[in-house]
């Protein structure tokens, strides 16, 4: 768990899909998740209720073969979050 701009967490894996989980709050940040290098979503985590982990992010599509996941933290949030926050609480993979 890091709030520091720039923060990475990064996972190798082969398949054609992957689950990035976390947990969602009111202290919680924005992310960029990156695939193979390439930026394809940004993932807000602030929830007003606190919840359990869930998947933040799904990436699905992906060609057969081995592949690189980053989450970034960009130090950006929701306005009426209390911080920065992004967690990786894990990752599921399939194909």
């Amino acid at each position: 768990m890091s709030g520091d701009d720039g923060a990475t967490a990064t996972f190798t894996f082969t398949g054609t899909q992957f689950a990035w989980i976390a947990d969602a709050s009111s202290s919680r940040g924005q992310a960029a998740v990156l695939i193979d290098g390439v930026q394809r979503a940004v993932v807000d985590l602030y929830s007003l209720t606190p919840g359990a982990q869930r998947v933040a992010y799904l990436g699905t599509g992906l060609a057969p073969g081995p592949h690189t996941v980053t989450i970034k933290v960009l130090h950006r949030k929701n306005t009426a979050s209390s911080g920065y926050l992004v967690g990786v609480d894990g990752w599921a993979t399939a194909g």
